[in-house]
């Protein structure tokens, strides 16, 4: 499986939204034995865990994996396995001094897709989700209100 691809940033992407969705939990909520945290290697080790685990997990997703191992095994594989793992020229340029002219580097202009990406919550994140997201509105509507009043 191709996970050095984009599934393993896909996985710390998560991790890092769900910590944030409990960074204003107290301690004293009964919600924080819950929380995904980054604090300590320990307590990072359990948030990567549950949001890997095969039954609650949420990352990666089965459409995320079957996207990035058809991006991975493109034609591209085929060209080198036939040619026994050699650099075959025309499929792609290299970087410094093994560059071949004539070639379109790889990369390019990033071309951002109209649909957005449904990121999926896990089930011990979901009343912290409700959480950030009343305190994130309040916090809007509060400095909104305070706009108004100057102007």
């Amino acid at each position: 499986m191709p996970w050095d691809c984009s599934l393993n940033q896909d996985v710390h992407v998560t991790v890092d939204n769900h910590s944030c969705y409990f960074r204003a939990i107290p301690k004293d909520h009964p919600l924080y034995v819950k929380r995904f945290s980054k604090a300590s290697p320990a307590i990072m080790l359990k948030s990567y865990l549950r949001i890997l685990d095969p039954i609650t997990g949420v990352c990666p997703s089965s459409k995320r994996i079957i996207q990035d191992i058809t991006r991975c095994w493109g034609s591209h594989i085929d060209i080198i396995c036939e040619h026994g793992g050699a650099a075959v020229d025309g499929i792609g340029s290299r970087n410094g001094h093994r560059e071949i002219k004539g070639l379109a580097p790889r990369g390019g202009k990033r071309v951002k897709k109209e649909e957005l990406k449904e990121e999926a919550l896990h089930p011990d994140a979901l009343e912290a989700w409700d959480i950030y997201l009343r305190r994130s509105i309040d916090r809007h509507s509060h400095s909104m209100s305070s706009n108004d009043v100057e102007t």
